[in-house]
């Protein structure tokens, strides 16, 4: 795709050790980069071909690097000058990565040819932002102002294996749009007989019209949603008939136990938009009323609608055509109310419609912006139907205010710190997912000075389960004083014997996998890759003790205790990378 923006694509092979990638593509117009992402270990690197118009090729970024005034580009001990692509020639690339301990080596071929040849630590490899996807275990390819076919990608594990990604669910199968969805497509989940309140919708390609001879009096048609929070409706459309010089599309907006409507094209020359109704004023004549030009047949548009809820009473309504802004207004709730003869069965659903002119809906999208608009239609759940396995990314859901139970938290740059410094009480913290069926648990701590305990606060069998780590010195791990019963009346502890020690300052890798069948549950823990404890025994052995604060047993928390016995004394503990990942059920993001 030719974009100024970082166009990416992530492909579904995951690798976790060394591996040899070979892809073919052809840049067929501009002259900007095109880009390889690249795994390590659990870092990424981003191989850039022909950056800067050419001037440069190389891997990015890596540490070391410096800036070339004369050319304005980036340099560093894979740099390849001039780094050119030619237009319409079809190149080859070939990666071979191999990876001992926490060092990799890059020997990448260019058309049979070496090209780059890089060894180091994983640790001096970065992948910025803007080129992120959504693993460090992931590949990509992509483009920066420029056009790129990408016509062949293989990929072979030379140590351990690739393992596929499992195809995204559809919105349909999912049950619900969030904000991680970004705008989804209404039009995917739309049912003509289920949906449509007047006239007779169809389906065209991708769009949504109405056919003129059964047009009805208000042709309308909800979006299959219910949101609950803010949210934008966006709409591609053309004006297919305007002989009247006046009219447009509409659009609904449910508003908490009312709902407003965006009217477009009215007035005696079409070139007025309004909200309507507001405190009983109609569109031609209320605050919302602002001028527009008509629209025009075969004229192609872009709409969109935001709502804000600013607090329970207060709602925001921005308005923008084709980019610019047509509409802001701010009040109460209460002052709005739909037309009656404007009706969409039960007013909870968004929804579009026409009146005069004839409109087709070229794309009709829902973006949640704050919480979340579970579908009409729930989808079935099939006995054993795949969980989606999508990392869910826990500290970026995190708020600070809701979800801190005891002591000083902070997220800073992407990471959840826990200090004890000038407080007695142990930082603790509710995280803000709630599994329902078997997970996995994933996360890297570094433990600061003093002697911090970590405790994770594991959701097993409708109860919590308690994972200590760092007791004595660092040296035991632990399940889950008191949680686990067992003969001694003051409870056993289930001990880790892995000769792991953690030690302040160092990063650990750690895996928590939880599953439940039947009456049995089992707990394993992975502390950089290997086996750090395992359980598994009856449902009925585990003794109830939630997270402090709590008012769950549904949501996993991490508590952080200083054993120093000072609360001058700094300590604490620094996690990232902080997922968790469903193996059956579904997860739920409670505020």
């Amino acid at each position: 795709t030719a974009t100024a923006e970082p166009a990416r694509f992530m492909l579904p092979g995951l690798v976790s050790q060394g591996y040899e990638f070979t892809a073919k593509f052809t840049r067929t117009a501009g002259e900007g980069e095109v880009v390889f992402i690249l795994p390590a270990g659990d870092r990424q690197a981003r191989l850039v071909l022909s950056a800067a118009g050419g001037k440069a090729s190389g891997l990015h970024a890596i540490v070391g690097e410096t800036l070339d005034a004369a050319t304005a580009t980036r340099r560093n001990a894979t740099t390849v000058v001039p780094g050119t692509l030619i237009n319409d020639q079809v190149y080859t690339l070939h990666v071979r990565a191999t990876l001992l301990k926490q060092q990799i080596t890059f020997a990448i071929d260019l058309d049979g040819e070496r090209y780059i040849d890089w060894t180091g630590p994983i640790t001096d490899l970065s992948l910025d932002a803007a080129w992120s996807l959504r693993g460090p275990a992931m590949f990509g390819f992509g483009a920066a102002d420029a056009t790129v076919l990408f016509s062949s990608a293989k990929l072979r594990a030379t140590t351990g294996d690739v393992t596929l990604m499992p195809k995204p669910a559809t919105l349909a199968e999912r049950g619900s749009v969030t904000t991680a969805d970004g705008f989804a497509d209404m039009i995917e989940i739309w049912d003509k007989v289920k949906d449509v309140y007047d006239g007779a919708w169809l389906q065209e390609l991708s769009g949504l019209v109405v056919d003129r001879i059964r047009r009805g009096d208000n042709p309308r048609t909800r979006l299959p949603v219910v949101p609950d929070g803010d949210y934008t409706i966006r709409t591609r459309f053309t004006c297919m008939d305007n002989r009247r010089g006046t009219g447009g599309p509409i659009i609904y907006l449910p508003l908490k136990g009312t709902a407003a409507m965006l009217v477009t094209g009215i007035g005696q020359r079409g070139n007025l938009a309004s909200i309507t109704l507001i405190d009983g004023k109609d569109a031609a004549s209320n605050d919302t009323t602002a001028p527009m030009t008509p629209f025009v047949i075969d004229d192609s548009h872009t709409l969109e609608t935001r709502v804000i809820f600013v607090d329970d009473e207060t709602v925001r309504i921005q308005v923008d055509l084709d980019g610019k802004r047509l509409i802001r207004w701010e009040g109460p709730i209460a002052s709005l109310t739909p037309p009656a003869t404007w009706t969409f069965g039960n007013g909870t659903s968004p929804g579009i419609g026409m009146q005069l002119a004839d409109i087709r809906f070229d794309s009709v999208e829902l973006r949640m912006d704050k919480g979340v608009a579970p579908l009409v239609r729930q989808p079935l759940v099939k006995a054993g139907a795949t969980a989606d396995t999508t990392p869910v990314e826990i500290i970026k859901a995190i708020d600070i205010k809701k979800h801190v139970l005891s002591g000083t938290w902070s997220v800073e740059g992407g990471r959840l710190v826990a200090t004890t410094i000038g407080s007695t009480d142990s930082p603790s913290i509710v995280l803000p997912v709630a599994p329902n069926g078997n997970y996995e648990l994933r996360a890297k701590v570094i433990r600061a000075a003093g002697r911090p305990i970590v405790q994770i606060h594991l959701p097993v069998a409708g109860t919590i389960v308690d994972l200590t780590l760092g007791s004595n010195e660092g040296r035991t791990c632990s399940l889950a004083a008191p949680a686990l019963s067992g003969k001694d009346p003051a409870f056993r502890n289930i001990i880790s014997n892995s000769a792991i020690r953690l030690i302040n300052g160092n990063v650990y890798s750690l895996k928590i996998k939880v599953e439940t069948t039947g009456d049995d549950s089992s707990i394993l823990v992975e502390l950089e890759g290997k086996t750090y404890l395992t359980w598994k025994g009856l449902n009925t052995s585990l003794k109830q003790s939630l997270v402090p604060g709590s008012v769950t047993s549904a949501s996993p928390g991490i508590t952080v205790t200083n054993l120093t016995g000072n609360s001058a004394a700094r300590s604490g503990a620094t996690f990232s990378d902080l997922e968790l990942r469903m193996l059956t059920g579904t997860v739920k993001r409670p505020n």
